[in-house]
């Protein structure tokens, strides 16, 4: 997996999104915050814990058959699927919604699967914006051998494309690995549908499975 595309989707996630995966769902109408034990982002990606504010509901589905057996959320769409969800602890099933607005709270962790067929784990963590966000475990991933290889351009060039509907460019200012733990500083620079210019670094650590 490339390690300049994990980041930024996951920065799109944290800074504009943010949600999480299986199991029933709470909501509470007093304060309007929607509990998630976890969410299911993309078919490799997974969001733990998640606390988010509801701002707007857009429209609301029941017994809607896109609802899977996943606390889902359709980045496309605007959508966030519920197989159960408890309101002021009433239980509702197969529930979504579509269009809404909502602010992140807080959330725990994320998970991701690389697909590839590395035998180490990768424990990141992003700072951007003054902020840490949570830490992220990539599994499955090859560890690179040499500085060269982890700081190599070929890695991250790549990012002349859409992410998630963002395009941009991505530049490294610093960059060093000895072996077992690396740290990239960097700039995101979105130019689509935005403009927004991000410092940030990010802490590497591989971890043998």
């Amino acid at each position: 997996m490339n390690r300049f595309f994990l980041i930024l989707a996951l920065f799109i996630s944290h800074t504009f999104i943010n949600p999480a995966f299986a199991q029933t769902a709470s909501f509470t109408t007093q304060d309007n915050l929607l509990t998630l034990p976890a969410v299911q982002v993309s078919d490799n990606t997974r969001f733990e814990n998640v606390v988010v504010r509801i701002t707007s509901f857009g429209t609301i589905a029941t017994d809607d058959p896109a609802v899977g057996s996943d606390i889902e959320f359709n980045l496309a769409a605007n959508a966030l699927y519920l197989p159960q969800v408890t309101v002021d602890g009433v239980l509702y099933s197969r529930i979504s919604l579509t269009g809404l607005n909502f602010v992140v709270v807080s959330l725990d962790g994320i998970s991701v699967d690389s697909g590839e067929a590395g035998n180490h784990a990768l424990d990141i963590v992003v700072t951007a914006l003054g902020n840490t966000l949570p830490p992220i475990r990539v599994d499955n991933v090859p560890k690179p051998e040499t500085q060269n290889e982890f700081c190599s351009d070929e890695v991250y060039n790549q990012f002349q494309q859409s992410v998630e509907g963002f395009t941009g460019t991505w530049q490294i200012t610093t960059c060093s690995f000895n072996g077992t733990n690396g740290l990239i500083d960097a700039i995101l620079t979105i130019t689509s549908p935005m403009s927004m210019t991000v410092p940030y670094s990010v802490q590497y650590t591989y971890v043998t499975q």
